[in-house]
């Protein structure tokens, strides 16, 4: 119960942060997607209690909150960022920083195509995908990337005081 409590409340405290004070930093329009990172960081550090595409449809279901796109849209795209981390699990699973950048880059990518796709063809707004690409999309990603092991060591600490002994990642 510690495990699910700790993990949901690190997660809407990202995602609060993410509204109230990291969407200020900029890079050309991308900004660093905290609940992302701390999800991967998250999922990367505690492994037993729940599988990732738990603690990704709860990000997600924070992130509905404040994000300006149709309700329900943080569960589908950060339910698809949790399916391919069930299923990549096995496979890159054994080193922890390089399963965290492996989210990170899928995690970005797929946020922000799906975003933009929900934007373009969903809402109908004439954004050009030349301009999302290289003024959002890339940007995001190399933000996302350089603030990946900070945020990692973060939650890690977090991780440290909230599970058990026995759920910590060897």
């Amino acid at each position: 119960m510690r495990v699910y409590l700790g993990g949901l409340a690190l997660l809407l405290l990202a995602v609060v942060l993410q509204s109230a004070v990291v969407a200020q930093w900029h890079l050309l329009r991308g900004t660093v997607d905290l609940p992302l990172l701390v999800w991967a960081a998250w999922v990367t550090r505690e492994r037993r209690a729940a599988p990732p595409w738990f603690w990704a449809l709860a990000v997600g279901a924070f992130w509905d909150l404040y994000a300006a796109l149709p309700l329900g849209a943080g569960l589908l795209i950060y339910g698809a960022v949790g399916g391919v981390a069930q299923l990549v699990r096995g496979r890159l699973w054994q080193t922890s920083y390089l399963m965290l950048f492996a989210l990170v880059l899928v995690g970005s990518l797929l946020t922000q195509s799906l975003s933009y796709g929900l934007v373009r063809f969903l809402m109908q707004a004439p954004i050009p995908f030349d301009a999302a690409l290289t003024q959002v999309m890339l940007p995001t990603l190399l933000l996302n990337l350089v603030a990946a092991l900070p945020v990692y060591a973060v939650v890690a600490e977090w991780a440290d005081w909230v599970l058990p002994a026995d759920n910590l990642a060897p």
